[in-house]
């Protein structure tokens, strides 16, 4: 097993050949970051990721695509290009400062055992992998951590060690695709594992302005309205900012930020207005946010809400520079 010290580096250079290629980027790792006691004193942030891998959430996706043929290409440039400028941003000379003071998380929910069944499957006719692994069957799953704790990488990289080892991190995501689509789309225990998860974290070290973005489609399988406001409610009361990022068939107006539902919208994002944190937030990170839509030209009024829409054509682009403003 190959193992890696604290800042991401390879202790055993040999690492094995079926390590997946990323497609948009050959990435090359940072050279020359500080050792990790340089930030010791540093507060550092935290952003947690939830991504909705249900069912619901690829009907929607794929009714979007059929209805726009072009939608599926545009999000895939889309997503290729946050991955480049984070990584553009990777290779610049301040980036050594900044990067080691931003950790993350990244869960799943949606999933189901399609993995776990045929490997079942195998086992009973007699054939095994020479890997042994424990393979995930929870609905709601760390993305990055099966792989990374195989190959002695944290679980809560900051973004110098995503950076470095992001081919590795990205074999763990791949490795979940099998079980992608379950038709439990448990938002409110993917919430509240993320929530159990962001405490433990604080525990351990003073995080400052932690961030929870939740990739989504608004609908839900595992509770009413009340208790994903319950919950999304403990979120923010522990000083956690909530951003949703909406996918689906409720068109919102293009670069601007709403304060309250409209009557057009559909049940699932009339929820995540009603539960996002207020854009007047006394956070950094919701300051850099709410700088750069305005700088975009986007209409902010008065107790915005963080509901953000990923689908929108003429918004991709301005979306991902309000995402990564953080970093800069």
């Amino acid at each position: 097993m190959t193992k890696y010290d604290q800042r991401g580096q390879k202790v055993n250079t040999q690492i094995n050949a079926d390590v997946v290629h990323l497609h948009v980027s050959n990435n090359e790792p940072l050279e020359n970051l500080p050792e990790n006691n340089a930030y010791e004193e540093i507060t550092p942030f935290l952003i947690g990721v939830i991504i909705d891998l249900s069912e619901p959430m690829l009907k929607a996706l794929y009714k979007l695509s059929t209805k726009d043929a072009e939608f599926a290409e545009r999000l895939n440039k889309a997503l290729n290009m946050l991955v480049e400028k984070s990584l553009a941003y990777c290779k610049t000379p301040e980036s050594k400062d900044v990067l080691p003071r931003f950790s993350l998380f990244v869960y799943g929910f949606g999933l189901g055992q399609a993995r776990k069944g045929i490997a079942n499957f195998f086992e009973r006719i007699g054939v095994t992998s020479a890997v042994k692994t424990n393979i995930p069957t929870e609905s709601v799953r760390d993305l990055l951590e099966e792989i990374a704790k195989l190959e002695g990488l944290p679980t809560t990289p900051n973004a110098a060690q995503l950076n470095r080892s992001w081919k590795i991190y990205k074999k763990s995501i791949e490795a979940q695709i099998l079980d992608m689509g379950d038709n439990n789309s448990c938002l409110i225990k993917a919430l509240q594992t993320a929530e159990s998860r962001m405490i433990e974290e604080m525990k351990n070290r003073n995080y400052q302005n932690p961030m929870l973005l939740v990739i989504c489609s608004g609908k839900f399988t595992d509770g009413d309205a009340n208790q994903l406001s319950t919950t999304c409610n403990s979120i923010k009361q522990s000083g956690i900012e909530l951003i949703f990022g909406y996918i689906g068939d409720t068109e919102l107006e293009s670069r601007v930020l709403y304060a309250a539902e409209k009557d057009n919208w559909d049940y699932g994002v009339k929820q995540l207005i009603k539960c996002a944190s207020d854009l007047e937030g006394t956070g950094k990170v919701v300051k850099s946010i709410s700088e750069m839509a305005i700088e975009k030209s986007w209409k902010v009024p008065p107790k915005a809400k963080l509901l953000l829409q990923f689908n929108q054509q003429e918004m991709l682009d301005e979306l991902i520079d309000i995402i990564v403003s953080p970093l800069k």
